[in-house]
Formats: C-alpha cells, sequence, structure tokens
C-alpha cells in the first residue's frame, strides 16, 4: 500500500523438473555415481525451470472526493498484467519455447447527481420539502387570512416541488469500462530469470512482462529470440475485447424507479504464422486472419406489437425485404468508386462491363439483395422501427440504446390497498440486444477478385455469419403484492 488511494500486488508463480538421467538407476551401473551427481546438480541449481507466471495489480482510486466542486464523482481504476513462460520439450527445444502475456484496465466511475443537486441549496430546500409560515395571528380574522395564504403558498410549493423533482429525476449514473489485451509469441529461444526476463539477452523486455502490447516482433527477430526453424508451425496470436456498461437511476415522481441499462461488447482475436523465411531471408507473416463477435443493447420495442399484414404475412419482414433496395442506393451513392446504374431488372445498383468485341455489357455485380452490406443494415431498421434512409449504414452500431426496468410502489397509499396490503408494487421490464453471432476476415477481399460470383456483389472485409436481435419483455408486466397476513401473490 503505497498510499491510501494507491495499492501495488504482485505474485509470482514457478515450476520447475529435476531432470533424471535416462533408465533405471542402478548401484551396479558403473555410472552410478555420475548420474547421482547429475540429479544432485540439478537439485542445488532448483532443476530446469518450465513454467513461470507472474501477476501485477494496481488500483488506484481517484481522490475527487477531496475537491469539493466535484466530490459528488467518484472514479476508481485497476490495471492487472500476467506474464508466461513456457519452456518447450526438451527433444524440441530448438523450436523455441511459448511467451504470451495480457493486460486489463477497468474504470468504474460514479456521477452522484442528488449530492451535486443539493450544492444548490434552492433545490435542497425543495428535495427536503421544508416549508415555514409565518405572520400575523394575534386574532381570529388575521389567523383565518393567514391560513388561506400559507394554505396558497402551500399549494404553489407543492407544484415547485413536484415539478423540480421531475426535473432533476436523474439520481446516479454509472459507467463501467473493461479492457483487455493479449499476445501469444511461439519459438521464443531465450530462459526465464528474475521478474521473467533473460538478463544476458535483455528479453523479452520489462514492458512486455507487465503487459505492454507494443509489437516485439521485430525486435526479437532482429536481435535472434526467435528461432529460424521453419518446421515452427504454431501461430502467433493477439486478442482483445472491450466491455462499456452504463446503468442509471431516475426517480421522476415520488416512489416511480426506472433503472436505464446500456452495454457495448467487442471481442477480436487476430492470427498467424510468423516465421523464418528463407525466400526474403527474414521473419515473414503468413495467412493472417481475423475473427471476433460483438452485441449491444438495442431498442427493437417499435415493432414488437405489430402484426401481419393483408397477406398474413410479417410487416416487419416485408419492410425488411423492401428496405434492401434503399440501403443499396445508399451504400452506392456513398462509394465514390461505383460507376454502374441501377439494374433495370432487379432494381439494385449494379456496375456493367463492356468487354473488347462485345456489344451487350456483361453483369459483374454490385450492391445485390442478398448482400450481406445490403441486408444487416436493412434488417436492424426494419426491426427498430426505423426510416431506412435516415439509419446508419452498418453492421456494427456504435452507440448502446438504453433498456429499463420501471416499478412503481405508490398504489400502497390508496387507503384500501393499505388496509389490506403491506406491499403492492407493479412493474416492468425490457430488454433488447442486438448480436454478431461471430465475423472473420474474408480472404478473397482485396484479392484483385472484386464480385463474389455467390451473390453477385462486392467481397466485404469481414464475414458475418449471423445476427440475431433477442427482444425480452421480462416481465411485460408484473403485480407483486404481500397481503396483511403475509400471503405473497404475484402475477
Amino acid at each position: 500500500d503505497l498510499m491510501r488511494t494507491l495499492k501495488l500486488d504482485f505474485a509470482v508463480n514457478q515450476k520447475a523438473n529435476i531432470d533424471e538421467p535416462a533408465g533405471k538407476l542402478y548401484k551396479s551401473d558403473p555410472l552410478y555415481k555420475e548420474k547421482m551427481d547429475t540429479i544432485w546438480n540439478n537439485v542445488w541449481n532448483f532443476g530446469r525451470v518450465t513454467h513461470y507466471h507472474q501477476t501485477f495489480g494496481a488500483n488506484y482510486q481517484v481522490p475527487l472526493n477531496k475537491i469539493p466542486i466535484v466530490n459528488f464523482i467518484s472514479l476508481d481504476t485497476r490495471y492487472t498484467a500476467n506474464y508466461d513462460w513456457t519452456a518447450a520439450l526438451p527433444a524440441i527445444s530448438n523450436l523455441g519455447n511459448t511467451i504470451q502475456n495480457s493486460n486489463s484496465k477497468q474504470y468504474n466511475g460514479q456521477i452522484n447527481l442528488t449530492t451535486l443537486y443539493n450544492k444548490v441549496p434552492y433545490f435542497k430546500k425543495l428535495s427536503q420539502g421544508s416549508s415555514r409560515g409565518g405572520g400575523n395571528r394575534n386574532s381570529v380574522r388575521n389567523r383565518q387570512e393567514q391560513e388561506e395564504a400559507d394554505q396558497e403558498k402551500k399549494n404553489k410549493f407543492e407544484f415547485l416541488k413536484h415539478m423540480t423533482r421531475f426535473g432533476l429525476g436523474v439520481k446516479n449514473i454509472a459507467i463501467n469500462y473493461s479492457e483487455t489485451q493479449g499476445t501469444f509469441l511461439p519459438g521464443y529461444l531465450n530462459q526465464s530469470k528474475v521478474l521473467g526476463q533473460d538478463w544476458a539477452q535483455l528479453s523479452p523486455g520489462l514492458p512486455f512482462a507487465f503487459g505492454s502490447q507494443q509489437d516485439i516482433r521485430s525486435t526479437a527477430g532482429r536481435n535472434g529470440w526467435i528461432s529460424k526453424n521453419t518446421a515452427l508451425n504454431t501461430m502467433y496470436k493477439t486478442n482483445s475485447s472491450e466491455n462499456l456498461t452504463l446503468r442509471s437511476t431516475v426517480e421522476p415522481i415520488e416512489q416511480l424507479k426506472i433503472e436505464l441499462t446500456a452495454n457495448k461488447t467487442t471481442s477480436t482475436n487476430n492470427t498467424e504464422y510468423f516465421r523464418w523465411d528463407d525466400d526474403i531471408n527474414n521473419f515473414n507473416s503468413f495467412s493472417p486472419t481475423e475473427s471476433g463477435s460483438f452485441s449491444i443493447s438495442f431498442i427493437s420495442w417499435g415493432t414488437a406489437f405489430r402484426g401481419d399484414n393483408d397477406d398474413n404475412e410479417s410487416a416487419t419482414f416485408d419492410n425488411f425485404r423492401n428496405y434492401r433496395n434503399d440501403i443499396a442506393k445508399q451504400l452506392a451513392v456513398n462509394n465514390p468508386n461505383f460507376n454502374g446504374g441501377i439494374d433495370p431488372i432487379t432494381g439494385f445498383p449494379t456496375e456493367y462491363v463492356t468487354y473488347s468485341g462485345d456489344t451487350v455489357p456483361t453483369l459483374v455485380g454490385g450492391y445485390g439483395a442478398t448482400s450481406q452490406e445490403v441486408m444487416i443494415p436493412a434488417f436492424l431498421a426494419a426491426y427498430s422501427g426505423r426510416d431506412p434512409s435516415n439509419s446508419k449504414i452498418t453492421a456494427f452500431p456504435s452507440i448502446p440504446l438504453p433498456n429499463w426496468t420501471i416499478t412503481y410502489d405508490g398504489f400502497i397509499k390508496i387507503p384500501y390497498i393499505k388496509k389490506t396490503f403491506k406491499q403492492f408494487t407493479i412493474g416492468h421490464a425490457y430488454r433488447s440486444t442486438y448480436s454478431v453471432g461471430s465475423f472473420q476476415t474474408n480472404l478473397n477481399y482485396g484479392s484483385g477478385d472484386e464480385i463474389n460470383m455467390n451473390n453477385m456483389s462486392y467481397h466485404v472485409a469481414r464475414e458475418i455469419s449471423q445476427v440475431t436481435i433477442n427482444e425480452q419483455f421480462s416481465p411485460l408486466f408484473k403485480v407483486d403484492m404481500t397481503w396483511k397476513n403475509s400471503l405473497l401473490t404475484k402475477i
């Protein structure tokens, strides 16, 4: 604990094997003494290290509470780093060991708006509901006039108090953000000593051991840290993920509580073969690929209760099909390299090429009806109930939309309900999530062949196998009652 707001922790775990000479040990063996000496030397040398693992963590609480003007904000941060060195089996030590690291950054922020509101005396007075009467009460007439004036003042104050409470209904905002990154490097030839370093080679470097994601491959290759054996077929890997969660509590009127939640999660993994290439006399990358997943809170309420059309078909799905044409035309307009036109048969933007000697142009594709770039934005626009002309043309929305949970227990103030029940609460909750199940690099993208012949559309950089909107009313409506005799009833 370096200070009240900063705490560090560090842990190391190292494993080693006491290697023995091959075969069984017999005292009659003429090499028995030499073998035993070898074993004891291995013991005194603490064995052959097979695995090294270290963890470093730092917690820092930003001292915002010491600054009066921002003491309604709190921020806690956490940094965690892991480093591993794993030895290769002795039989294949020429292929090198493996090293990997990761780091995680977490930020937890809280904004207490009630504390902020109370910094304004007028708001604080209204929130406490304080009011004082006054005046001359020496006569019946004066008392009557004073009571009428007090009542009028009280009514005005109550109205102002309710309006203020409604305007100051947001009580708190919580922001939680975390980011994780990692690197896995095979073929590492050096050993692991104190802090996981090979101090003779100054490798892989303290920054890497404490979670740095700076690419060290060029330095490692230049200094001979990586095996040049072309039989090395373990992939170099990097990964990253981000998680954002926003929460807020809103109380626009007394005993009505609305909890808002928005979240967004992204995960990506990159893999490639990084090994020696005799043709260029240097290390080279082969078959780089990217894969990942994505999810974000969404709102599709607008179409949740929409019925079928006159043909007993889903009206929303029918919009989805029709919106594809609008989205395709927007994509063509926004693409400065598109030089085609509208196909008179399909109605979608298409490029034609007239080859030498031909009199009729040849269809080469564009933004077709089954293009991924067309279908996903049309799907999102249709099921969210938005106008396709004003929708974002992307498969990865950037802003998470809030979902909610609503509870109200103000009915307990009604005399009949108060006489019969100990508790009487109504509630409603809504959740909607848009997810990209998985995506991966399209190896045909940028290969010179622009058109995917399966759907006569442009190749995309990332191929998405499936997208999903999952919507839940959990519950759509509920009544939670506790009777005077403690019987519980839930509907």
